[in-house]
Parts: C-alpha cells; sequence; structure tokens
C-alpha cells in the first residue's frame, strides 16, 4: 500500500546502528531504511506499519585495523620471571577486531627478552614492553625487581 509510514527500529542484538526512524512506503508500497553500522555485533530491526510487523537480522562486522592495545599496561615481576602479554586489535570505533598476540611481536627495552607472548628480565629496572602488528604500535611498562 502506498504513502504508508512504515517505523523502523532496533530489537536487540549486542551491536547497534543508526538511520533508523520512519520511512514512506513508495507506489509499490516498499519502504527502506538506509543503516549505518555503529557497534559490531548482532542486530535485530523490526519495521512496522500499524498492527504489522516484520524483523530482520544481521551482523555488523568491525572495520578495518586502526590500533591495538596491549595488556597488561604495568606489571611487576621478579628477575627471570615471565610476564605474559595479550594484543587486541581495534578498528576507529573502538570494535575489538580480535585477539591479534599470536600474530603480534612483542620486544622489550635493552636487557629484556620476549619469548612468543612473554617477557623477561634479568636485572632489575623499568622496562618498555612494545607489541607491533600491521604497522601498529602498543607499549606497557615492566617492572622488575627482587631478591
Amino acid at each position: 500500500m502506498p504513502g504508508r509510514v512504515v517505523a523502523f527500529s532496533q530489537r536487540g542484538g549486542s551491536g547497534s546502528v543508526s538511520g533508523l526512524g520512519n520511512a514512506t512506503t513508495d507506489a509499490l508500497g516498499a519502504a527502506t531504511a538506509a543503516v549505518t553500522g555503529d557497534e559490531a555485533g548482532s542486530v535485530t530491526v523490526d519495521a512496522g506499519v500499524a498492527s504489522l510487523h516484520d524483523t530482520l537480522s544481521f551482523t555488523v562486522v568491525p572495520g578495518v585495523l586502526d590500533h591495538i592495545a596491549l595488556t597488561p599496561a604495568s606489571a611487576s615481576i621478579s628477575p627471570g620471571e615471565f610476564q605474559s602479554y595479550t594484543t587486541i586489535a581495534f578498528d576507529a570505533a573502538g570494535n575489538t577486531i580480535g585477539d591479534v598476540s599470536s600474530s603480534a611481536t612483542l620486544s622489550i627495552s635493552l636487557g629484556g627478552t620476549c619469548l612468543a607472548t612473554s617477557c623477561t628480565a634479568l636485572v632489575d629496572g623499568s622496562y618498555t614492553v612494545t607489541s607491533t602488528y600491521s604497522g601498529e604500535t602498543d607499549t606497557a611498562e615492566l617492572d622488575v625487581s627482587g631478591p
């Protein structure tokens, strides 16, 4: 039916979209809503006119890599102990792309050693651990002190 107002709204899901609202049906009785993904995850959208409703479910996927985060941001260990690290990738909107620890490269300032996803040092001091993944970097502080 042409000329009817259809209300589009997000009904549920773990993601979010913008651009929903009202649209008027065209000569063929169709109404459309152009939405933009704001937060990655599943989304369910409801389309309703009068007492008629229908839903559409889809997934908003993360965008391209924007930055990484190395955790923990700071840690303390005794000399010779290893500290494990996790590198998480994010898009520009802060959506998690995923754990990229196995593909990231860890390095530590002079005097320390990193193996896979862990770093250590044998001498007391403050060290900077750097994670690098696809041209993005983040750092963490490692304090080494002990007997």
